[in-house]
This record gives structure tokens, C-alpha cells and sequence, in this order.
């Protein structure tokens, strides 16, 4: 999984790399134009059609505006009849007629030359959208990309033995995820979201001409919008994490049998005064397609205070099934602590643990 993530976003990098690329070419042509004034002699709107190939016909059918027109530089007349930036391109029928009719015979307009080839000249300074389109799409699988690296679930999906103990019996258990690292992706994919794609947005902006196509006019508020997906969820887990920490367990033995039964020890505390509604903590078995194939909870506290001085604690014994079928023991075990804080976002934490294939 590790090296097919890490392909996904090399891939995704290489795409916006590309559009941005290609951006930043389109750029320097016309900042290497100047403008000067010219007269429009005739226009038109030219059709193509392709003759050969699944195309031909109608559905093939691209168009082109043909706006001839000349214009003076040093003494010299020249003329020309390119309307757009390069040569041979090709735009909608309702786009070439909209030009045509921006620029009817006689009327002086804005011409834009190269210096150092004056004969070289074009009509519409058309700042496409196209790289920009390129950019925000492969931004999409690149957030997702450096999301999942950030939230590395090939290292959660390993199962930590219980550490040694300290105090007695008691060996604490690794949570599997814990308050920062569920938040850290979701930070992570908020900024890369709005700093690389805000800054093409805005590059397009500032550097087009208006009108503004309407695929510009679309794509920016929807992707500006998309972004406030992973910003919701980053304030979820930062709003939960001002006022909780993570809790602690601590069970009473080395390995984890069917039908045997272990002692467990939960500890939270919590950076202000908050109210519980509900402390529980249970033993789970489930797996991405079967979630609910064995679950047990023991109810810890319910309707109380707790802040730094009194945190959330309590004892309570877990049994596994003395039967275990052949999906549970393909499936995932894990202690889970659940609490629920009064105007907070539910407390969620899984302790994966292994569970030996026979009783003892």
C-alpha cells in the first residue's frame, strides 16, 4: 500500500507540475508582446469538418474565427489574419461568432506584435484556462495523495503487544491513532489545497482578460468550495483536541485468549472543564466488511464533571467469545474507549490487540 501511495502522488505531483508548466509558458507569450493599433479589414467565421476517421460529420465539426486586418510599425504596413496567440487553433461555433461580431470590418483595434518580429502579430490576447483546469484537477489526487501519506495507515494497521509493565500488572495498550495524528492530515491537505490551487486561481485571474470563460467562472468557486471539506473536518478533531487528551488503558495481562477474561483500566484527562455524558469502553471484532461481527461494552461513568484535576477513570473486565468463527479470526480486535462531552465532538479511541487462535 505504502509504495502504491507513494506512485498515486508522484503521478498526481507530475500532472499539476504540467499545468503549471504550461502556465507559465502561455505567460511569457504574451508578456513578450506589446500592442499597437490596427484596423480590421473583414471577418468571418470558418468551418472544419473532418473527412476521414469516427469524427466525420457533423459531431466533428470545429470552427474558427477569420479576422484579417492590418496594422503599421516603423514605416511598414503588415497584415494578418491571426486572431489568437497560435496558429491552427480552434474554438466552439458560438465562441467564433462571438469574435467575429466583436470585431466588424473597419473597426480599429488592439493589436498585439512580437518585437522582434514585427509580421508576427494576433488579435485576441485569449489567457486560456485549459493549464489552470489541468492544475486544479490533479490537485484534487494530489491532496488526496499527501493526505494518506500523512495519515500513514500501513503503520496503524500494525497491532503493538501490551508494554511492560510499571505498577503492578498493568501493561498499558498503543492506540492506533492518536488526537494529533487524526487531525494532522486533515491540516495538511487543507494547506496544500489552498495554497497550491488559491495561487493558480489567482494567477489565472490576475493575467486573463475579461470576459472570463465560463469553465474559469465554474471550476474556481467549486474547487475554493471542495476545500472546505477537509477544513471541517480538521476543526472537528482540532475543537475536540482544546478540550480532551488521549485516553489511557492498561489491561492485566501479555496475551488476549477466547473466553478469558482481562481486566481493563481507562484514564482520560481533560485541558478544561467540560461535562461527560457518557464514558464507555468495550471489546470490538470487526472487519471492512463485517464491522459488527463481536462487540461487548462496560459502561464507565455517565452525567459528571471532569476537568484537569478529575479526569474520566475507571476499571471494568472484558471477555472474548469462547467460540470464535473463521471470520473473527480473519478480522481485527481492539479495545475502544468512547466518550461523549457536551458541546464537543464525540472521543473515539481503538487499541488494537491480538487474539490467540485457541482458548487456553
Amino acid at each position: 500500500m505504502k509504495h502504491a501511495v507513494t506512485l498515486f502522488t508522484l503521478v498526481a505531483a507530475m500532472f499539476v507540475a504540467l499545468g503549471a508548466n504550461r502556465a507559465m509558458e502561455q505567460q511569457r507569450e504574451f508578456e513578450h508582446v506589446r500592442p499597437t493599433q490596427g484596423t480590421v479589414i473583414s471577418a468571418s467565421v470558418r468551418q472544419f469538418k473532418p473527412t476521414t476517421g469516427p469524427g466525420a460529420g457533423h459531431s466533428g465539426t470545429t470552427y474558427a474565427p477569420d479576422v484579417r486586418y492590418r496594422y503599421s510599425l516603423l514605416g511598414s504596413v503588415f497584415g494578418s489574419n491571426q486572431v489568437f496567440v497560435r496558429r491552427g487553433m480552434t474554438t466552439s461555433r458560438a465562441r467564433a461568432e462571438q469574435i467575429v461580431a466583436q470585431f466588424p470590418a473597419g473597426k480599429a483595434v488592439m493589436i498585439w506584435y512580437d518585437p522582434d518580429k514585427p509580421g508576427e502579430s494576433f488579435l485576441v490576447r485569449d489567457f486560456r484556462f485549459e493549464p489552470y483546469l489541468i492544475i486544479l484537477y490533479s490537485m484534487i489526487l494530489l491532496a488526496v495523495g499527501l493526505g494518506i501519506w500523512a495519515a500513514r495507515p500501513w503503520q496503524r494497521a500494525k497491532v503493538w503487544p501490551p508494554k511492560p509493565p510499571r505498577e503492578g500488572n498493568w501493561r498499558e495498550l498503543t492506540p492506533r491513532v492518536t488526537l494529533a495524528a487524526a487531525r494532522h492530515p486533515w491540516r495538511a491537505v487543507s494547506m496544500i489545497w489552498y495554497v497550491m490551487g488559491g495561487v493558480a486561481i489567482a494567477h489565472y485571474f490576475m493575467h486573463a482578460d475579461r470576459p472570463y470563460p465560463l469553465e474559469a467562472l465554474i471550476a474556481s468557486p467549486v474547487y475554493l468550495a471542495l476545500g472546505l471539506i477537509p477544513i471541517a473536518r480538521w476543526l472537528r478533531h482540532r475543537r475536540l483536541a482544546r478540550v480532551a487528551n488521549d485516553a489511557r488503558l492498561w489491561v492485566n495481562t501479555e496475551t488476549f485468549r477466547p473466553g478469558k477474561t482481562f481486566d481493563v483500566r481507562v484514564e482520560q484527562s481533560f485541558r478544561r472543564p467540560v461535562t461527560i455524558r457518557a464514558a464507555r469502553v468495550g471489546l470490538v471484532c470487526g472487519s471492512a466488511r463485517n464491522p459488527n461481527l463481536f462487540e461487548t461494552w462496560q459502561e464507565l461513568t455517565a452525567d459528571r464533571g471532569a476537568d484537569r484535576d478529575r479526569p474520566v477513570s475507571g476499571k471494568t473486565k472484558l471477555t472474548p467469545p469462547e467460540q470464535i468463527s473463521d471470520p473473527m479470526r480473519a478480522a481485527s480486535w481492539r479495545v475502544v474507549v468512547e466518550t461523549q462531552i457536551r458541546g464537543r465532538p464525540d472521543y473515539r479511541a481503538e487499541f488494537p490487540i491480538a487474539l490467540e487462535a485457541d482458548a487456553a
